[in-house]
């Protein structure tokens, strides 16, 4: 299974010298994504037992379905992933209802996507959680090394995923929507 290695860090105040930053370096832009999030969990908590996380994506002309499970690492998210592309999430997302999954949390975003080398990086704007940028690479290493160029404070780094800021920030999931 495709590993996912990745750190977020917060920008309280916004994407600006990030993306002077990127230019700089040579980053390509890659595009603009709103995307409309949905995270689905099995009877009895089935997905989260085994950390993994079911999520269907929409953004718009297409659907991205992923699951994720939760491996081990010291300063990086890893995960093994597996994903695949449908042209209609409505249609996703009742055959997974059908299966017994249960839509938990519903949140949007809009996602700048930068690639330079072999990291991608993601310029994350959440509704009522704020801006993080999203860096995501071959290994532990280059990411961290990565992050090193943008001059991201390391201590600011998190990998907590999204539902977890959101617990962190207002005490329970409440979905984000602008």
């Amino acid at each position: 299974m495709p590993l996912e290695i990745e750190v977020k860090c917060p920008l309280p105040k916004g994407f600006t010298q990030l993306r002077k930053k990127l230019k700089k370096l040579g980053a390509k832009f890659e595009g603009l994504d709103h995307e409309h999030n949905t995270r689905l969990e099995g009877a009895g908590g089935s997905l989260m037992k085994k950390k993994r996380a079911l999520r269907v994506r929409d953004l718009g002309d297409k659907c991205l379905v992923t699951l994720k499970e939760k491996r081990a690492s010291r300063h990086a998210k890893v995960r093994e992933e597996i994903q695949f592309e449908s042209e209609n999430a409505k249609t996703v997302l009742a055959l997974l209802e059908k299966l017994g999954y249960r839509p938990i949390w519903i949140y949007e975003k809009v996602r700048e996507n930068w690639h330079l080398g072999n990291c991608h990086i993601c310029l994350d704007k959440l509704p009522h959680l704020g801006n993080y940028a999203e860096i995501e690479g071959p290994s532990e290493k280059a990411v961290l090394a990565f992050a090193r160029k943008l001059e991201l404070p390391k201590e600011k780094f998190t990998t907590q995923a999204y539902p977890d800021l959101v617990k962190k920030k207002f005490g329970r999931i409440r979905n984000l929507i602008f």
